[in-house]
């Protein structure tokens, strides 16, 4: 296989699962070059993601359980035996809670610390603590930012009135940086990535029918902003909303009244 050009090597190893191509790092000295290259990492996510090679996570949270973590074979979703497997979660403890996920990092909680986890290499960081009385989680998203070529994890505390701290951690530089701004009271603790921000429902100050609005933080920008909901929404009365991405758009889920029906509002034109 030495003869085999570098491209060879490149175009086979961006095809292994991501735990096993780590594994192959140690095989070789050029293996170990190719795979240790970050450029190899952005490849192997690019081409993951275009062959929906992912597995689904779930962490046990039934009473009295161990609150391990398990993944699902994507391969087996449609059969009516998916393979569930038991993850090997570094922290051994029932208290981290598993919160949310990005580009296949993993972030969760646990006694007033945030950490960031990578199934495939199974490495654990836990990040500096806030420096803030609120140990909470609070409102809470994970974002890569493109610009910066960085990871980035968002905390917004409630304070008291309209006044939420936002603090930004970055991965690259490891460390929290902080500001306050006047805003409303958010409905949705975990926020929902999507085109370089991450959104929350938020509930503001303003009378109907301009109540409820999305929250936005641009991950590379570092900036909020809001985003009206249509009139139709908040014209039905029942302020159960919730954010999410549908079909590559971003959506937000409403509940009608008191019935058990909802609707399913896209927005076409982000």
């Amino acid at each position: 296989m030495s003869s085999l050009p570098e491209e060879i090597y490149l175009d086979i190893l961006l095809r292994v699962p991501g735990k096993s191509a780590f594994a192959c790092k140690f095989l070789c000295k050029s293996w170990y070059s190719i795979i240790s290259n970050p450029e190899f990492v952005k490849q192997h996510l690019s081409f993951a993601t275009q062959t929906n090679n992912y597995s689904p996570m779930l962490q046990n949270y039934a009473p009295f359980s161990d609150h391990s973590f398990r993944s699902i074979s994507h391969d087996s979703l449609s059969s009516d035996d998916a393979v569930v497997k038991v993850m090997d979660f570094p922290s051994k403890t029932y208290e981290h809670r598993l919160l949310g996920s990005c580009d296949g990092l993993v972030y969760g909680f646990k006694e007033g610390i945030f950490s960031v986890w990578n199934p495939a290499t199974n490495e654990f960081k836990r990040l500096p603590r806030l420096d803030t009385f609120y140990c909470g989680i609070g409102c809470h998203g994970f974002g890569y930012d493109y610009k910066n070529d960085d990871y980035k994890l968002v905390s917004i505390r409630q304070y008291t009135g309209f006044l939420i701290a936002v603090y930004i951690y970055s991965l690259k530089s490891n460390s929290w940086k902080s500001f306050k701004s006047k805003y409303g009271l958010l409905d949705q603790w975990t926020g929902v990535l999507f085109n370089g921000a991450v959104h929350w429902i938020l509930e503001t100050w303003k009378t109907p029918p301009n109540r409820i609005t999305i929250l936005s933080m641009d991950i590379s920008e570092e900036k909020l902003k809001e985003l009206q909901l249509p009139i139709e929404i908040q014209k039905i009365g029942d302020y159960c909303v919730n954010v999410g991405v549908v079909d590559e758009c971003l959506c937000v889920l409403v509940r009608i009244g008191e019935t058990f029906d909802f609707e399913l509002w896209a927005m076409q034109d982000y």
